[in-house]
């Protein structure tokens, strides 16, 4: 049997639509900086972070990204557009992460805080988008050609669970146990 997935085109609007929301989150982050008072207190929400042992961490982070990762490519059933909202909300996430990161601190806290599990968490993440896509896609035109969803629903699976899943695992691994290590020493070079 023919093995069946998005076509190339799915990864680069998964990948244009991210970025593009991450240079929207940047820029408006931007504009907040000196309107909003300390703008620390914008990731103030993350500081739970600080008191969970790298174990939990590493759990929490994990759990949080395959249940999203998972929710994007299923949802995408819904003719895509869960997976559009999600990489609107990451990417301008990540952009304002960036966009803070550069004003507090320099490229090197920002490249340590983000590169060592970003290398895999990120492309984990188009890959599910471009799959939600796809789904969404073949949802609509499978209305017109019976049988083309089960196979397609039953090839995103396949590709979570042998492909997206073990990269949001080596992520999370680093995120958790690397990673602050890295930004700690980072960290150093700015005080």
């Amino acid at each position: 049997m023919k093995e069946i997935g998005p076509k190339p085109v799915y990864f680069y609007v998964a990948a244009a639509l991210f970025i593009a929301a991450m240079i929207w989150g940047y820029f408006s982050f931007q504009r907040q900086i000196g309107t909003t008072g300390d703008i620390g207190t914008v990731f103030s929400s993350f500081n739970f972070f600080k008191n969970l042992s790298p174990f939990w961490l590493f759990v929490f982070i994990f759990l949080n990204n395959s249940i999203k990762a998972l929710l994007v490519v299923v949802f995408g059933l819904l003719f895509g557009i869960f997976p559009l909202y999600f990489t609107y909300v990451n990417g301008a996430l990540l952009g304002a992460t960036i966009s803070f990161a550069l004003y507090r601190a320099n490229l090197l806290v920002l490249i340590a805080g983000i590169l060592p599990h970003g290398i895999f968490e990120l492309p984990a993440l188009i890959i599910a988008i471009a799959y939600g896509l796809w789904l969404g896609t073949t949802l609509v035109l499978g209305f017109s050609k019976k049988g083309l969803i089960q196979p397609a629903f039953k090839q995103s699976m396949k590709t979570y669970f042998r492909l997206i899943l073990p990269l949001l695992l080596i992520g999370a691994i680093i995120e958790a146990f690397i990673t602050p290590v890295l930004l700690n020493a980072a960290l150093k070079t700015v005080q």
